[in-house]
């Protein structure tokens, strides 16, 4: 049987395919709302809110006191509609509340430290993994296939290292 030549697949194709295989796609959406936030709801609920969490269209709010809390209760979905009008239809499909502060805590959105972090991966594997995401015009999605990329192979490292 003949092998057929085909031209190779854009890095970038590969890459793309490899985000909507992940749901990278959503879960860079989802991450937009910290840069949007403030934009997309106005000033008013700025000053007393801030997005502290999302995850699988779940969006967690803090809110600086109960007045506010309860005010926004009959907010949400408005809040919602908001969002999604900048982030695309039903990337938030929910709102939490809780009553809280994020000047003491990490920038929001950030991820939490994860024990993959304490694998040290070969240059040339971290290296790879950069051109890999390079091609990513999107800061923040490339910054996030980069961190996939990097966990995937330390998440594969450990695993043959157990299996050893």
């Amino acid at each position: 049987m003949e092998k057929k030549n085909r031209p190779p697949t854009p890095i970038q194709n590969v890459v793309q395919g490899l985000i909507k295989n992940w749901g990278l796609d959503r879960v860079s959406k989802e991450q937009k709302v910290f840069t949007i936030w403030r934009e997309a709801i106005g000033d008013p609920l700025y000053r007393h809110t801030r997005p502290v969490a999302v995850h699988h269209g779940r969006l967690v709010i803090a809110v600086k006191d109960n007045a506010w809390m309860q005010e926004l209760q009959f907010m949400k979905d408005e809040i919602k509609k908001k969002l999604n009008r900048t982030l695309g239809k039903g990337v938030i499909k929910d709102i939490k509340l809780k009553i809280g502060s994020w000047e003491d805590e990490d920038e929001p959105g950030a991820p939490v430290d994860d024990l993959d972090d304490e694998i040290e991966l070969d240059p040339a594997v971290i290296e790879e993994a950069e051109a890999a995401a390079s091609v990513i015009v999107d800061p923040l999605l490339r910054e996030q296939i980069l961190k996939a990329l990097l966990s995937s192979a330390r998440r594969e490292f450990r695993e043959k290292k157990q299996g050893d």
